[in-house]
């Protein structure tokens, strides 16, 4: 199911994080791998689905480790909390793949991820890549 806002900024998700979503619609879905698997190449990777953003980057796993993509990705604790997916799991992911992790700051500048923000950006870099 993908939830959608009911308020003047219209936004989707597959969390209702809060009551504006109030609008549902099935849609098909299909898995990472059918997907994104017969790629001969991948080097950057954006994810913002709302709140489960972890659940996708648990899927891509395979692709993380055969390709080493850049990852942004948008953590919002509202929006994870809904879907039960704490953040601990995808900084572990990450961390077994040999990832580093950095909030993008307001101004662009990366900073080591020391603490997560309740809202942020978050840029991985894989150890056999540069920060670019």
């Amino acid at each position: 199911d993908l939830f959608v806002t009911t308020g003047s900024v219209k936004t989707e998700s597959m969390v209702p994080f809060n009551e504006g979503y109030g609008r549902r619609n099935t849609i098909e879905t299909t898995t990472v791998e059918a997907a994104l698997g017969s790629l001969s190449a991948c080097d950057f990777i954006k994810i913002d689905v709302d709140g489960t953003e972890g659940r996708i980057m648990a899927n891509c796993a395979e692709i993380f480790r055969k390709h080493h993509p850049y990852v942004l990705f948008e953590y919002s604790d509202e929006a994870w909390a809904k879907a039960e997916w704490p953040f601990e799991r995808t900084a572990r992911l990450f961390q077994e793949l040999d990832y580093r992790l950095y909030k993008v700051e307001l101004d662009g500048r990366l900073a080591k991820l020391e603490d997560v923000p309740s809202f942020t950006n978050i840029f991985c870099v894989s150890s056999v890549r540069e920060i670019i």
